[in-house]
């Protein structure tokens, strides 16, 4: 009877293991799982592998049946993952990006900076540049320095003289030559400078027999501001250039214009003395300037009528009138044993009342001289005057001819008290703005235009010239 014993059945117990409920096995379906993920799992590998892992690896540990289950999980979860991932991103990233970079950066720019830069700058800098300095300066500078100062006046003057000087002169100068040659100097030109030369700046040439006849040429070619003299020529020069001294030639300067303005189609009735042949009426005025007696001119069609006075005025298409007044002339009366105080601009050498009254005349400032111990002291104006022995003094004129009975109507600027109309040219000078004045009852009426005339007997007026 014992044999009984052993039958005692409990295994039954331990068969209703629900246990084996969790195992109707999902987990053998990942068997089949391993051998087709390997090829698709790239994609999806991230995703899905993390999620089965640790669900079935607890839950199989215990069993026996999780034998096959850690076998296929390992091996796919790890190849797949980290072999493509690491290998294409460094690769790309790090081989292009230092190899082009480096090379050809340092390798072209020190070549091409270097070389060519320094061969062709030195080169071409240090040659050129002291050959052409040293040798063109001086020899441009040393050759025609030297050869046209001395040469204008005795060398290169007398050869062009004959050839343009014979046509235009011949016609205009016999006719006003008789009656000018006494008076051209005193009227138009300084006093003749002997045994004096200026050089350069000819501008052209005349033929008479004396200086004193190269004065009306001078004032009727344009441009001409002195003359030089000598042996038969008039050498007519545009600017006061390097005084010499040089024998037999004798020199110069002109004053300027003491005409008045030209009024258009106007005539002057009779009180002829003379005419010229001239191509403008400007130049009737150095004419009748060295005539003596001529106070006004007409010109028309070519010719300057001179005339001693105004006559009665008509109007006459073509003609142009001008009038030339003794008081007009730039260089005024010498005062002997006088001094004209203060208003002194500056001084110069001068041993003569021409000198003087030409550096007053280049002087913009000046209007008066004194000379005095071979100084001439340039002033402003003639001020007050004291007596002193061995003083020499006058006024000069930079106003036109003065115009008797007729007013400048307007154009005021100021009046100054003065007692003589010769005085009134510096005040006007010395008055910005002021270009005319009208000289009445003892005051200078200073005005900006000469404006519309109008006759009235008790004025005088002119305009200012220089």
């Amino acid at each position: 009877t014992p044999e009984p014993t052993p039958v005692p059945t409990p295994q039954p117990t331990p068969a209703p293991t629900p246990e084996p409920t969790p195992a109707p096995t999902p987990i053998p379906t990942p068997e089949p799982t391993p051998d087709p993920t390997p090829a698709p799992t790239p994609a999806p590998t991230p995703e899905p592998t993390p999620a089965p892992t640790p669900v079935p690896s607890p839950a199989p540990t215990p069993a026996l049946t999780l034998l096959p289950t850690p076998v296929p999980t390992p091996e796919p979860t790890p190849a797949p993952t980290p072999l493509p991932t690491p290998k294409p991103t460094p690769s790309p990233t790090t081989r292009p990006t230092p190899q082009p970079t480096p090379q050809p950066t340092p390798k072209s720019t020190p070549f091409t900076t270097s070389r060519p830069t320094p061969k062709p700058t030195p080169k071409p800098t240090p040659k050129p540049t002291p050959k052409p300095t040293p040798s063109s300066t001086p020899k441009a500078t040393a050759k025609p320095t030297p050869k046209p100062t001395p040469a204008p006046t005795p060398k290169s003057t007398p050869k062009p003289t004959p050839k343009p000087t014979l046509r235009p002169t011949p016609s205009p100068t016999p006719k006003p030559t008789p009656k000018s040659t006494p008076a051209p100097t005193s009227g138009l030109c300084t006093a003749i400078e002997e045994n004096t030369d200026y050089d350069g700046d000819d501008i052209d040439s005349t033929q008479q027999i004396s200086a004193e006849l190269c004065c009306a040429d001078c004032k009727a070619s344009p441009n001409c501001k002195l003359f030089v003299w000598f042996d038969g020529t008039c050498y007519l020069k545009s600017s006061v250039g390097t005084k010499s001294a040089a024998s037999g030639r004798r020199a110069s300067v002109l004053k300027p214009s003491s005409c008045a303005s030209l009024t258009n189609n106007v005539d002057y009735f009779g009180n002829d003395i003379g005419e010229t042949s001239r191509a403008s009426a400007t130049e009737c005025c150095a004419d009748c300037s060295a005539t003596p007696d001529c106070k006004v001119f007409v010109w028309l069609d070519g010719t300057c009528y001179l005339k001693s006075a105004k006559g009665s005025q008509s109007s006459k298409p073509g003609a142009v009138a001008g009038s030339v007044a003794a008081a007009a002339q730039s260089c005024g009366a010498v005062e002997s044993n006088t001094d004209y105080a203060g208003e002194d601009v500056s001084s110069v050498d001068g041993s003569s009342p021409a000198e003087c009254c030409k550096a007053c005349q280049d002087e913009p400032k000046c209007n008066a001289y004194s000379l005095f111990d071979g100084t001439c002291y340039l002033k402003a104006a003639r001020a007050s005057t004291s007596t002193h022995s061995g003083v020499t003094s006058a006024r000069v004129n930079k106003c036109g001819s003065v115009e008797v009975g007729v007013d400048y109507a307007g154009n005021d600027l100021t009046s100054v008290a003065s007692t003589s109309i010769d005085d009134c040219c510096a005040h006007c000078r010395n008055t910005n703005g002021c270009k005319a004045f009208t000289y009445a009852w003892g005051f200078c009426y200073l005005k900006s235009a000469k404006g519309r005339t109008s006759s009235n007997p008790s004025v005088s007026s002119a305009t200012v010239i220089m």
